[in-house]
């Protein structure tokens, strides 16, 4: 026997399928209790009578199927909560104000200092001139621009065209490389600078450059006659310019006016100084 649910045996013996509100495979059968259940197969059905047991009587009618109950309406959608607001932007803060461009600082001269002086090519052009000449000797090398020597010599040149407006003047000076010491006594060995100077009248200041190296070489003659071993007055610029161990040097050009004239004032001061005493044999070209 097989119930869809649990069997039931009544006190005849009989048994029963109970009946749970599930659908019976044989009909069901009512008790005199009033209890409901699944018939089995050959049991008739009589409403209201106790049973008597199994027998073979016709099967019962079949019981009206209950009509099938209204499918419950479907609940209501709730509403869509309605949407928040979107907050308002914040206020962008201010631009804070572009700093000042710092100001360009001012470019330094490309030529030095010399670049700032009186006949500045000119003056610079006797470097030209005097490396011509020390190239006439053996083993003299040609000397380097110094525009410190160039501010020095042209303190010197200036010194002497405003001392010779009543005739020409040539007075050496301004010695030493040590700023504010102008006693050459006491500028220390090592910062003394040796000095050539000339003055002329009516030249331009380009010929007045090449005339002064001219004029200063053009002593040779007078050193040539010589034992070559010591300083020679007559010869002092030509000893200076072609000294070996000197290395640099710087010149100035100062002009003015004498008697409607031009006046050219030339100085150059060197690096390390010439005409040192026990040296000139080393230094000068033999005569």
């Amino acid at each position: 026997m097989a119930c869809a649910t649990s069997i039931l045996t009544l006190p005849n013996g009989a048994k029963f399928c109970a009946v749970d509100g599930m659908k019976c495979l044989y009909g069901k059968t009512v008790m005199m209790d009033g209890t409901v259940v699944c018939a089995l197969p050959g049991m008739g059905y009589v409403p209201g009578v106790q049973f008597t047991g199994l027998g073979t009587g016709g099967s019962g009618n079949t019981g009206n199927t209950g009509s099938t109950g209204n499918t419950g309406n479907t609940g209501n959608t709730g509403n869509t909560g309605s949407t928040g607001n979107t907050g308002s932007t914040g206020n962008t803060g201010n631009t804070g104000s572009t700093g000042n461009t710092g100001s360009t600082g001012n470019t330094g001269s490309s030529t030095g200092s010399s670049a700032a002086l009186p006949n500045a090519d000119a003056a610079k052009s006797i470097l030209g001139y005097t490396n011509t000449r020390r190239a006439s000797a053996p083993n003299t090398s040609p000397l380097s621009w110094s525009d410190d020597l160039a501010k020095l010599a042209q303190v010197r040149a200036n010194f002497n065209l405003n001392n010779s407006t009543d005739g020409l003047k040539l007075v050496h000076g301004d010695l030493c490389l040590t700023p504010g010491v102008n006693d050459v006594s006491k500028c220390a060995t090592a910062q003394i600078v040796g000095q050539n100077l000339a003055i002329e009248t009516g030249s331009t200041v380009a010929a007045a450059a090449k005339n002064s190296v001219d004029g200063w070489y053009n002593e040779k003659s007078d050193w040539d006659k010589t034992s070559g071993d010591a300083f020679l007055q007559s010869a002092g610029h030509y000893t200076q310019l072609m000294w070996k161990d000197t290395k640099q040097v710087g010149c100035a050009i100062a002009t003015g006016r004498l008697g409607g004239q031009t006046l050219t004032s030339t100085a150059c001061d060197y690096f390390p100084h010439g005409n040192v005493a026990g040296e000139y044999k080393k230094n000068v070209p033999a005569p």
